[in-house]
């Protein structure tokens, strides 16, 4: 794992953290594969508020940013989840089949994935 890329996540989650808005992260991508050098994390942010008007407020600030901007400085593709959004966290923990054969394990299953409480 490239220190430089643990850093930046560090960086990002801290910033999560002080705007208050989030409860996890799920940390997921090149970051919990075998992969030697790893470019960029995959992390889902749960929002507080789980529904309504709060969750998007929570959610806003990043989409402002923007998804390439966020990617550039801290290295993090990063996703959402509340109850009115797509639940990639499942999605995550799908085994590829591309993934698979550097693993000990057949395409299909479930892998984990880490969750961070903020």
């Amino acid at each position: 794992m490239q220190r430089s890329v643990i850093r930046s996540l560090e960086r990002f989650l801290l910033r999560v953290i002080d705007s208050k808005s989030c409860s996890f992260a799920y940390i997921n991508g090149e970051f919990t594969t075998a992969k030697p050098a790893p470019k960029a994390i995959d992390v889902i942010l749960q929002t507080r508020r789980i529904s309504g008007p709060e969750a998007f407020r929570a959610i806003e600030p990043f989409l402002r940013r923007g998804h390439d901007a966020i990617r550039e400085k801290y290295s993090v593709c990063l996703y959402f989840w509340s109850e009115e959004i797509l639940d990639f966290r499942e999605f995550f923990q799908f085994v590829r089949p591309e993934e698979a054969m550097s693993l000990p394990f057949v395409a299909g299953p479930r892998k984990g994935i880490v969750r961070i409480r903020l």
